[in-house]
């Protein structure tokens, strides 16, 4: 028979052991916490938050009476109370693990009926380049629901040939690879970025138009070489340009220079542009490789690089000249806005840094692309 003291002790150290059996278990539950904290949930918030409540009734009443309560006599009278309350502790304690439990599993289940409402697409034709979609960009929640990843353009090509990368956009517009192969069955969100040259990334943008998808773009950071989403704290990046020249040369041509991962000088244009381009920086005069870090401020770029071609397409006008040192995603979100039937032709230069000029060039319209040469 046990004294009334070491009762109280034999029943504080059997609750701080099951405490301790089930601390793996909980230690489980919190990283699933933090993986579906990231998808905003409200019912995985709300259980995550219910467990972290729990471990105050399951731990909290066990240690405060055995780190409290002294070895006296006097309160060998508090057996029963002492036992009470760390019985009814334990027990709203595990009802209230139990309720959050339910809720986190059920929130699970919610995403799994959304299934394949996920899809990821990426973009490559760079030589020598990893092709492999970056998961890690995903939280583990996103990955268990999201549908296999759809590649376009050139994986991993020998050589950049141009007109093998005309004749594959060509070939995926012909088909509508995207709407059936990325966009099919109710997408709800929508993963996309990649690696290849400007003018391409613009032209693949285009494929974006007019979907209610949520797009959320990702690039892979000059300094680290890591994929990243663009979830960083909005920057406010804006454009800045003394006049926009709105009067094409003789031949129809007018142009837009945007220098946001490097300055673009007008001595580098093209010779017939070079008095007809607006050459248009960052507000802050900042260069930056991955100068946007912000989803929200990347999409108001876009609709500002929109806006200033809208005012463009004038009847003079023939042709929209775009030179373009931007980061990938913003290179994509500026192609989404294209707008085939109101905006005149696009023409996208490609920079060739050893050679300091534009090498190349491509004509982007409805019926898709081909290489743009001056006559």
């Amino acid at each position: 028979m046990r004294s009334p003291k070491n009762q109280i002790k034999y029943h504080l150290s059997l609750t701080i052991l099951m405490e301790v059996n089930m601390w793996s278990k909980i230690k489980y539950l919190l990283e699933v916490y933090r993986e579906l904290k990231r998808a905003t949930s409200f019912y995985s918030l709300l259980g995550g938050k219910l467990i972290l409540r729990a471990l105050v009734f399951l731990i909290g009443p066990g240690v405060f009476f055995r780190l409290v309560l002294p070895e006296n006599k006097i309160f060998e009278s508090l057996d029963i109370s002492t036992q009470d309350v760390g019985t009814f502790s334990y027990l709203i304690g595990l009802v209230v693990l139990l309720i959050g439990i339910c809720l986190i599993i059920y929130d699970i289940r919610l995403s799994s009926k959304s299934a394949r409402k996920i899809a990821k697409a990426m973009i490559s034709g760079l030589p020598g380049m990893s092709t492999d979609f970056p998961v890690n960009i995903l939280s583990k929640a996103e990955q268990a629901n999201s549908r296999e990843p759809v590649f376009f353009g050139m994986n991993n090509p020998v050589s950049e040939n141009i007109h093998d990368h005309i004749n594959r956009f060509n070939a995926e517009l012909c088909v509508d690879i995207f709407h059936r192969f990325v966009l099919h069955h109710n997408c709800e969100k929508l993963f996309i970025g990649g690696l290849t040259r400007v003018p391409l990334l613009v032209a693949y943008g285009t494929f974006l138009r007019n979907i209610s998808s949520h797009i959320f773009y990702f690039d892979k950071l000059h300094r680290d070489g890591k994929w990243n989403l663009l979830n960083d704290e909005d920057e406010n990046v804006t454009l800045s340009y003394d006049n926009l020249i709105t009067s094409p040369n003789n031949d129809g041509d007018i142009g837009i220079a945007i220098g946001f991962s490097t300055k673009i000088n007008k001595d580098q244009l093209p010779l017939k542009l070079r008095d007809f381009t607006t050459i248009i920086s960052p507000g802050a005069q900042i260069q930056d490789r991955n100068l946007i870090k912000n989803q929200e401020n990347l999409q108001r770029i876009g609709a500002q690089v929109k806006k200033l071609i809208d005012n463009l397409n004038s009847s003079a006008t023939s042709r929209v000249h775009l030179f373009l040192s931007v980061q990938s995603s913003l290179a994509i979100e500026i192609g989404r806005g294209f707008q085939e039937g109101t905006h005149k032709p696009w023409v996208i230069h490609n920079f060739d840094a050893q050679s300091g000029k534009y090498s190349w060039a491509i004509l982007l319209s409805q019926e898709g692309i081909r290489e743009f040469v001056f006559s």
